[in-house]
């Protein structure tokens, strides 16, 4: 088929598939892509398409929205039960909506808004409040109001904030949420608008292993794991205690590395670790891991050892970030493939750090990189053919 027909079918079938999807998706996601539809039709421009194969590389566009270059570099992105589409940014939280951003910054004189520009994570609650971590504290928005409420580090009361840096949050399946701050994990409870503290005790062996808490899941059992600075944590709930695991220099199926950045379980309920020593699976038989690391010397292996985040797709795929880039693996044949930004390549990705990812509930890949760019990636199940954006900020 030649460029010309390939182009027209291509088309025809980005059109299509938005045809199906403004009709079944909700109507943030119509407004999107009817927004979307529109400066694609007044560009007259092909949305480039490829299956992410050994042999053929996924391709970026770039859809430029001017007002997110207010937030800085994105490290985190989130979209909620609404719809809208939250991102956390060096200098501050913007919330799309498909038409226009809302910005929500931090102003010293009023405190009713976000405690520090900084984002690193953002999660909703059931009642439909958007909590924030900074890196001064942790604020819950009024979606009604627009206001915020500070919670702060106050060392005079034992029963605030454990620490001033919140770098990850996590509502549990029992509604709880769990603060990870750089000063140990925290719970807080609703009732008593209190936390409470999980921090490190060099004289208890069942403590945390650290209180620099990179990241925090909970797996299909009920299990918390709490990545830290210094090794991989489980928590018991009815004991109230935590287990251990870390990188073992005289054995080769212990971590790779002790500072862990990213924890995933996939649909198979396999558990991925992802450290700045690259990735690894452990068997929770046997505690034991797998290791998967970066090796010059063989092709179609981890691009680098730091994996900041991981997330999985329905076609038995991992989707890593790096600090080289992105990398999808495909666990069947435990194969990476590898995606960096090419400054001569216009549909290259936008960056080569890729610091967040996000996959929603219609298996659209979202990809947050620095030093620019968020970019979505749309997989068709049907076809395998993956069509990816960009939005500049």
């Amino acid at each position: 088929m030649n460029n010309s027909c390939q182009n027209q079918a291509y088309k025809m079938d980005f059109l299509a598939y938005l045809k199906n999807y403004l009709v079944n998706r909700n109507k943030f996601f119509i407004r999107f892509m009817k927004s979307f539809l529109l400066c694609y039709l007044l560009s007259n421009a092909l949305i480039a398409s490829a299956t992410p194969s050994h042999n053929s590389p996924i391709t970026f566009n770039h859809l430029s929205i001017e007002e997110l270059k207010s937030v800085g570099p994105v490290n985190t992105i989130m979209i909620d039960s609404q719809g809208f589409m939250w991102l956390g940014g060096s200098d501050g939280l913007a919330r799309y909506d498909g038409y226009k951003i809302k910005l929500f910054k931090h102003n010293p004189k009023d405190p009713q808004t976000l405690s520090h520009n900084q984002v690193w994570d953002i999660v909703e609650d059931h009642q439909g409040f958007i909590w924030v971590a900074t890196e001064s504290g942790l604020s819950r928005l009024d979606r009604n109001t627009h206001l915020m409420t500070r919670y702060k580090h106050d060392v005079n009361n034992r029963n605030s904030l454990g620490g001033s840096i919140v770098r990850n949050l996590l509502f549990d399946s029992k509604n709880q949420l769990w603060v990870g701050t750089y000063n140990g994990l925290d719970k807080y409870d609703f009732v008593s608008d209190s936390f409470i503290h999980y921090q490190h005790d060099a004289n208890d062996i069942t403590s945390i292993s650290d209180n620099l808490i990179y990241s925090i899941i909970e797996t299909a059992d009920g299990t918390l794991w709490v990545g830290t600075n210094h090794g991989l944590n489980s928590y018991d709930r009815q004991q109230n205690n935590f287990s251990h695991l870390f990188h073992d220099s005289n054995n080769i199926n212990s971590l790779t590395g002790n500072a862990i950045h990213a924890i995933h379980e996939d649909s198979k309920h396999r558990l991925w670790i992802g450290t700045a020593k690259g990735l690894n699976l452990l068997n929770r038989v046997t505690g034991e891991f797998s290791r998967y690391q970066e090796n010059q010397d063989t092709p179609n292996t981890l691009s680098n050892n730091y994996v900041a985040s991981i997330e999985s797709d329905n076609k038995n795929q991992l989707w890593l970030s790096t600090g080289s880039g992105l990398n999808v693996f495909d666990i069947t044949n435990e194969h990476f493939s590898h995606y960096i930004n090419d400054p001569f390549e216009a549909n290259s990705i936008s960056g080569s750090f890729v610091t967040s990812l996000f996959k929603d509930d219609t298996q659209n890949m979202w990809i947050a990189t620095y030093p620019e760019g968020v970019s979505l990636n749309k997989f068709n199940r049907e076809s395998g053919i993956f069509t990816t954006y960009n939005i500049e900020h």
